[in-house]
């Protein structure tokens, strides 16, 4: 989970002011600006935490724990494939509520097509 504070933060001043946490580092702290990288299915939650409800329930609770210390902005990012094979979004994402995120992910995804072409 990367943040920062929004407010005054040019480019120039950008990289001091962006922190990186795991999701239990970010416990109890709150920023106006949250990014949530690699929300994939098998890295959250874990691989080995899908067969184990108690380790499942764990690491949900965690991402939104990531997710809830954004004050005004949240960006969730997921890979589709990576060498060739198909990624999935994780599970803990699509929980959210699905019009809102499903209209976010269409503008990402149409912004990253005119970027790269």
């Amino acid at each position: 989970m990367a943040a920062r504070a929004a407010e005054g933060v040019g480019t120039a001043d950008f990289a001091e002011n962006v922190k990186l946490y795991t999701f239990h580092g970010s416990k109890g702290l709150e920023f106006d600006i949250v990014f949530i990288i690699e929300a994939d299915e098998g890295i959250t939650p874990q691989a080995s935490a899908a067969s184990e409800r108690a380790l499942l329930e764990e690491e949900r609770r965690m991402f939104y724990v990531a997710a809830t210390r954004a004050k005004k902005e949240l960006y969730i990012f997921y890979t589709e494939s990576e060498y060739d094979r198909k990624k999935f979004m994780s599970r803990f994402v699509s929980e959210f509520d699905g019009g809102v995120l499903k209209r976010l992910i269409y503008r990402v995804r149409l912004l990253l097509r005119e970027h790269w072409q």
